[in-house]
């Protein structure tokens, strides 16, 4: 079925958008990772993840084009990822600043960590949820932007507190499961011609390999590469996968193909 010349891309998540699952996935990542690890300056590093989060959720804001309507958006708690997230990112925010800017407290450190993990899942599952854009809606898409925000977090981890305790060994965990979840994304066995139509298009399956191939280095030994190198390769790698495919791979499912596309 030759349907790859009548697929388009949306036009409703856009750079905005990928702004907030580069921000906002990378600001909840942060906290997952640096509090575990106790890395050195933590209240800073908290107070770059909130801020990160916060960024993500201007952009947010900025796609809906008013802010009524990115105030609409926690009316649907039941039904929608996306209040989802907007509720995790605010008691992640009202814990950290509790915790950073008023009482220092674990119970607040980890209700905010808790939070930070809620958010993550519940941004991931966003684009999962999109029906109508093949290349988002697949089974691995929440674990592979899950994995990524996280191994984001912690190559900011790597670059701000680069003698974390076992960092190193998060860092090849993390690679390592980027690319273990990327590889069953792209290869997955229910992919449908649209799905395969938008890996194939503009060298899509490229830029997608050549994220998963920087992210991937930074399980190299520590010998050959620090903790703030692996820091930036697990920065740019998860980020050019997550452009790849929030921007790039975006096609959409045609409301009627034409009658072309069926012979």
């Amino acid at each position: 079925m030759a349907v790859g010349r009548y697929m388009e891309r949306q036009r409703v998540w856009e750079w905005l958008a990928l702004g907030n699952f580069l921000l906002g996935g990378a600001g909840g990542g942060l906290y997952i990772v640096a509090l575990p690890v106790q890395a050195s300056g933590l209240n800073l590093l908290s107070q770059l993840s909130a801020a990160l989060v916060v960024a993500g959720l201007l952009c947010v804001m900025a796609e809906a084009g008013r802010p009524s309507r990115a105030v609409g958006v926690v009316r649907n708690i039941k039904t929608s990822w996306m209040s989802r997230e907007a509720l995790f990112a605010s008691g992640f925010i009202l814990f950290t600043a509790l915790d950073t800017l008023i009482l220092p407290s674990m119970t607040l450190k980890t209700l905010a960590w808790a939070s930070a993990l809620g958010y993550v899942v519940c941004q991931s599952f966003m684009p999962a949820a999109a029906k109508k854009i093949p290349a988002w809606n697949t089974p691995a898409t929440a674990p592979l932007f899950i994995a990524l925000s996280i191994a984001a977090g912690a190559g900011i981890t790597g670059l701000a507190s680069p003698a974390a305790n076992q960092l190193h060994m998060i860092n090849t965990a993390l690679a390592a499961s980027v690319l273990a979840v990327g590889a069953s994304y792209a290869t997955w066995p229910g992919a449908t011609e649209y799905f395969r139509q938008a890996l194939k298009r503009e060298g899509n399956v490229i830029y997608l390999a050549g994220g998963l191939l920087i992210t991937a280095l930074a399980a190299a030994p520590a010998m050959l590469f620090s903790n703030q190198t692996a820091g930036l390769l697990l920065i740019t790698g998860t980020s050019v996968v997550k452009y790849t495919i929030i921007i790039r791979m975006s096609y959409k499912l045609p409301v009627l193909p034409p009658l072309e596309a069926l012979r």
